[in-house]
């Protein structure tokens, strides 16, 4: 059994700790996530408000000293699927990266932290499309800022939403978490 369908499966039998799973999941059950460190600070039930934030790790450094830009980039991007997770679950959808455009502003030094809001009427949408057609383009932006606010890098990126072959045809996860 894949660990999104553990997931879904004790979401539906603890939808109470159903926030706390999927933390679990971002923080260690996506392997590239694990390896850099990163750490989901808050996600709003809605997904209104996601912060993710990279504590400093030797590891994760370029010969400069400064955050390596992969791991810039990871950050920004991973962000828009944790929001994408916390209202579709990962056992019923997926979500790929079609493009990803990084600014990178400044050097990355120490930790670093990303916020982001899925919309409502994105949310509606991609709700929709998914119960329409099983696929979904969107478009989604962020910025990963420093310890002191300073904005290191934009990303902008375009990314595929599909539906799991036999999965619910409503397009939502059958529970809805309770934010954290």
């Amino acid at each position: 059994m894949r660990l999104a369908n553990s997931l879904t499966l004790l979401e539906r039998s603890a939808p109470r700790i159903a926030p706390l799973l999927k933390k679990w999941y971002v923080e260690y059950g996506v392997p590239m996530n694990r390896a850099i460190g990163l750490c989901l600070d808050e996600v709003a039930a809605d997904s209104s408000r996601v912060v993710v934030r990279l504590p400093f790790r030797r590891r994760n450094l370029n010969v400069d000293g400064t955050v390596h830009g992969g791991v810039i980039a990871a950050l920004a991007e991973t962000v828009h699927g944790i929001a994408v997770l916390w209202q579709f679950s990962p056992a019923e959808h997926f979500m790929v990266s079609r493009e990803l455009r990084v600014e990178f502003v400044a050097p990355g030094r120490g930790a670093l932290t990303v916020e982001f809001a899925l919309e409502a009427s994105v949310r509606r949408q991609i709700e929709v499309a998914l119960a329409e057609s099983g696929s979904c383009d969107v478009q989604f932006t962020s910025e990963v800022n420093d310890a002191e606010g300073k904005t290191v890098a934009r990303l902008a990126g375009s990314y595929v939403i599909r539906r799991r072959r036999g999965a619910d045809v409503s397009g939502r996860s059958s529970t809805r978490s309770k934010g954290r």
